[in-house]
């Protein structure tokens, strides 16, 4: 069965990507996790996972020219990341 939280707050600055990111890799220990990180105004899910070079977002794959998924995908912390 697939599990799907969502963390969101009109305010910026209040946790929401450290609170997601260790939220993932706590249920990473014993769930297959997928992270998506979908704030296109401040996007810091990849600085925080440390993808802050990598060269396909989930911007390229909902705008630029519609990437795979599969490419806007990485493996941290015992989980997948799709940062925005």
């Amino acid at each position: 069965m697939v599990e799907a939280f969502a963390v969101a707050s009109g305010k910026g600055g209040t946790g929401k990507t450290t609170g997601t990111l260790a939220l993932g890799m706590a249920l990473a220990e014993e769930y297959d996790v997928t992270v998506v990180d979908a704030d296109t105004g401040m996007a810091n899910l990849l600085f925080h996972a440390g993808l802050a070079d990598v060269e396909t977002t989930l911007h390229d794959v909902l705008v630029e020219g519609g990437a795979p998924v599969a490419e806007a995908t990485y493996e941290r912390f015992g989980m997948r990341v799709v940062p925005c």
